[in-house]
Parts: structure tokens; sequence; C-alpha cells
């Protein structure tokens, strides 16, 4: 498959994964796994080390990136600004 090609899914739901198996969650995915609200989840996802994506000024987070994040982070405590 060639770069171009290359289409991420976006959304949290795993049954409708591309061919990559890459899912690229959205700010209301974050906040279904936060269990926070809008707010919280922008602020989540502007804390310098979260590993945000931008693609065409919308911010999205990998599945994978997310899980690694979460296991670095654990037991620590984390500042919004």
């Amino acid at each position: 498959m060639s770069e171009s090609s290359f289409v991420p899914f976006i959304g949290g739901n795993s049954l409708n994964r591309n061919e990559n198996n890459i899912v690229l969650y959205t700010s209301k995915d974050i906040q279904a796994i936060f269990s926070c609200g809008r707010k919280k989840a922008y602020q989540i996802m502007h804390v310098p080390t979260f590993p945000t994506i931008k693609i065409n000024g919308g911010l999205y987070v990998e599945k994978e990136e997310l899980e690694k994040w979460i296991q670095r982070n654990k037991k620590k405590t984390i500042l919004f600004h």
C-alpha cells in the first residue's frame, strides 16, 4: 500500500478498523475512556506528553500510543494547564 493511500480509522469502534488496524481516537473517545467532559478531554489532549496527532486542525490519539502513555503514567499526577 502506498503512503498516500493510507487512511486511518477515526473513532474508537474496534469493529470498524481499517486494513492497517490503526485506530485514532477523537476527543469524544477520550471523554468516554477517561469518563470526563469535553473540557477535561481537551485539557488531557493538550498535556505536553500526551500522544496527540494533528490532522487538518483536529487532534487525534492513536490507540496503541494512548495505551503506552497510560502505562508510562500510572501512579503519576498529570497537571493540566
